[in-house]
């Protein structure tokens, strides 16, 4: 494994990135940074524990697609090939051939479990060099079109399972008008469009959305605190309230008020300092 990683600043300053909790973001830098050369880690819980991240850390990158997961436990960073590109002579192949036979590579070097359309075909182009691929035609960009049909029902369970994970993340960042917060019990309890109508009425001037999220990623990061169906409108309209007197209320109530007069017992004396540089001087002739 190379002592040194690139990374690629349109993936880490995107809105999509940035609105994961630091702990994820953290997780996410330290497995790219001990991936190999083809992006894979069989160690992916190792290096969790081993800085202090949690099961939800891991989850949320998985959930955002961040990284591919298989069923032996290997991972991949998905946009590596966005990340790193490595010199041939430099380049050692991955261990994990067998999952590297399940991906497939997009047009934007992003690596994906669904075979992609080719754009054209008859394209007599010369072929693109990749060293850790050989030769990949322009158009054609699976890393190995050989899929067993037992890794072929592995694939689609994999995918799958990434698209039941990232349900509730389609309806928190795309814009939705409700949102499904994670109860104890392991359900969801959803939070309506007429519910956030309520709140943006009841608490002007608060941005409602940016709450809800916040509140989300909080669930996500506290499993164990976690509401039941029963107790959640409670913790709800607690967490809005805080937030509007923290946000709203004291910012406004500190921008109002008077400025305290300045105190003091001492009368202000007028000095001629011209007077006090001649008497300065004197005194300064006389030492002499």
């Amino acid at each position: 494994m190379a002592g040194r990683r690139m990374v690629n600043i349109r993936i880490i300053d995107s809105d999509n990135f940035l609105e994961l909790p630091l702990s994820t973001q953290a997780l996410y830098f330290h497995l790219l940074l001990r991936a190999d050369d083809d992006g894979f880690i069989n160690n992916p819980k190792r290096i969790q524990r081993m800085i202090g991240g949690s099961e939800d850390d891991f989850k949320l990158l998985i959930a955002k697609q961040y990284i591919l997961t298989f069923s032996s436990g290997v991972i991949v960073i998905k946009h590596w090939r966005m990340h790193n590109c490595i010199k041939k002579d430099r380049y050692h192949e991955t261990d994990c051939i067998n999952e590297k036979n399940m991906l497939y590579l997009n047009e934007n070097k992003t690596y994906t479990f669904e075979k992609p359309q080719c754009i054209q075909s008859g394209d007599n182009s010369e072929p693109e060099w990749n060293p850790s691929l050989g030769k990949v035609s322009l158009g054609k960009s699976s890393i190995n079109n050989n899929i067993l049909p037992e890794q072929a029902g592995q694939q689609k369970q994999e995918q799958q399972k990434l698209e039941n994970d990232n349900k509730d993340f389609e309806q928190l960042y795309q814009g939705a008008r409700e949102y499904h917060m994670p109860l104890k019990d392991g359900g969801d309890y959803v939070v309506t469009e007429n519910d956030i109508e309520r709140f943006e009425q009841l608490y002007p001037d608060l941005d409602i959305h940016a709450e809800m999220r916040k509140i989300y990623a909080w669930l996500i990061n506290n499993t164990k605190k976690r509401k039941t169906k029963r107790g959640m409108p409670k913790f709800l309209n607690g967490w809005i309230n805080r937030s509007y007197v923290q946000f709203v209320q004291e910012p406004k109530a500190r921008a109002n008020a008077p400025k305290p007069q300045i105190q003091h017992n001492f009368t202000q004396r007028d000095y001629d300092f011209d007077d006090l540089e001649q008497q300065l001087l004197r005194k300064q002739q006389e030492g002499m």
